[in-house]
This record gives C-alpha cells, structure tokens and sequence, in this order.
C-alpha cells in the first residue's frame, strides 16, 4: 500500500502509470483469445478474491450487498460489450467510443442525483456525436467491404453501450461513496455480483463448461488484467486521491484511450491502422471530453466564490 507521506509529485507519476496500465486493458482484451462473457467471469471473479484478501472486516448490511451486486452486474455487462467491441473490430476503436463515458455521465449523473443539466455539456455533447459520426463513416484500410463495415458498426454500437453502462455505475458508485461506503468494499461486492451474474447466465445458456477455465495462453493476461490493471490499480488509485485533486484525476484519466491507441498500433500495427477520419473523429471526442472537464472546474470554483 502506499505510504501516507506519499508527496503529491510522487502521486503524479503513480497517478500516469496507473492510466498508461488502464490503457493496456484493451491490449490485454485482444491478447487474450477466451471469449468476453468467460474473459469477464474470470477477470471479476480474480478481482474479487484479490480484493477479499486486502479487504477484511468491512460490515455491510443486505441491502447495500443487493446494490453493490446490481451495480456489479452492469459493470460486466459494460465490459462483455467492451470486449466483444475488441475481439469483433479492434482495441481503437474500442476505446475511443468507450471514452463517450465522462459525457454520458455529465447528462446520466444529473438525472440521478435529480440537478439540473448544465448547457455547455449538452452542447459538447453535440461534438461528440460528430465524432462518433466521423468513425462511423471512416473507411477501413484493411478491407473495405460489407461484412467488415457491419462488424465495424455492430463494435460502435457496443462501445458506445459499453460507455452507457459504465456513465450509470460511476454515477451510482459516487451514491454510494457519498453515503459513507467503503471504497473497497464497494467495488469488491461489485466484482463478486458481476462475476456471479456471469456464471448464472452462463449456466442458463448452457455455456457452463471447460472453455470458462483459462488456458496456458490466457492465463498470465487475465491474472495481469485482473490484479494489475483492476484490483490493484483502483486500490491505488483510491490511495493517491488523498493527493491529488478529482479535476487532475479526470484530465489524466482522459488520456487512456490516447494511450491505448498508441499501445495498439506499436502492438497490433497491421490490424489498428485506422483512416483519417477515424482519428480525426477520435480527436473531437476526446478534446469535448477534455475541455468538458476544464469547464467543470470553471464553473465548479465560480460556485465556491
């Protein structure tokens, strides 16, 4: 764990090491070859034992466990979809719709804790859907014919509910951080009715079998994705937050797609080439989604004079 005299500048660095290993999620989702409900089981399940041995004695009633475990079913369905998005197209595509999840939430966030929507982020909104539109009509360098376009279409439609899925559980993770819950404790009964909801549909479809046990292959990537970049990672994220401001945590956490991109075409440079105009779509939604978060601190310290 990290030490409490931690200086902010240390926090800093850690704070970009833990995005940069976020943006290797989607690397990790096409290294892996098992497919998304089993990858999301597995990596949930992990996650959960992990996070049952760094979180011990935590007292929580019925019902806020029947919470956790809804909230914790709509996290795995935002990761089966981001995936599936992964495992159908690509890893930049992925992410660059999945990062439509910090503007879904500045409308999703408001009609939950019942406030008003605040103008400039409808209208930024507006730019991402630009943007969306932009990678939608972008053609495909590698083989541009029907069957491609309709995979191309169908992971767009996925990521973008992936970033829908993800708007709602943040908004309701901040319900229940604002209702005194336990960080750790949240996300650890998220990660055991997640991995829960995966086994019951599994078992409902008769998928249940030897396939959902990793292979020597899938293996170390779902340990890494599972203790690494989701366990341990919010772990300590939670810890440098001491430090480090919400409007800073936001800005760097922006950079994940930016980051996985780059990942992406160094890794898988043949299969993650993408058009002009995917990127230039990709640039819109993440320079709204910045801007956004520089508006929020603008109006957020006006409030506060």
């Amino acid at each position: 764990m990290i030490q409490k005299d931690l200086s902010r500048k240390s926090s800093l660095i850690i704070l970009h090491v833990i995005v940069f290993i976020w943006g290797f999620t989607g690397i990790l989702g096409e290294l892996i070859n098992m497919h998304s409900l089993g990858l999301v089981f597995n990596r949930m399940l992990i996650a959960y034992l992990f996070l049952a041995l760094a979180v011990k004695n935590d007292v929580v009633s019925l019902k806020n466990k029947k919470k956790f475990f809804i909230t914790g079913l709509i996290i795995a369905i935002h990761w089966i979809c981001f995936f599936e998005a992964i495992k159908i197209y690509n890893v930049s595509l992925a992410v660059t719709c999945l990062s439509t999840t910090a503007l879904f939430t500045a409308i999703i966030d408001p009609i939950i804790n019942r406030v008003k929507i605040k103008k400039h982020e409808l209208f930024l909104s507006l730019f991402v859907i630009i943007g969306i539109i932009m990678i939608y009509a972008s053609p495909d360098l590698k083989n541009n014919n029907e069957t491609i376009n309709s995979l191309k279409n169908q992971a767009i439609l996925l990521s973008i509910l992936s970033a829908f899925c993800a708007s709602v559980f943040t908004s309701l993770n901040s319900i229940f951080i604002k209702n005194g819950n336990s960080a750790y404790t949240i996300t650890k009964y998220e990660m055991l009715g997640g991995a829960m909801f995966c086994f019951i549909y599994m078992f409902l479809k008769k998928d249940l079998n030897i396939n959902i046990i990793p292979t020597y292959h899938d293996l170390p990537y779902i340990l890494i994705l599972s203790i690494l970049c989701t366990a341990f990672a919010y772990l300590i994220s939670v810890e440098i937050m001491k430090k480090i401001k919400p409007f800073t945590m936001n800005i760097s956490v922006n950079l994940e797609p930016i980051y996985a991109i780059i990942l992406a075409l160094i890794i898988f440079p043949k299969n993650e080439k993408m058009s002009f105009l995917f990127y230039l779509g990709g640039f819109i939604i993440i320079l709204s989604i910045i801007i956004n978060s520089i508006l929020k601190k603008h109006y957020g310290s006006n409030n506060h004079q």
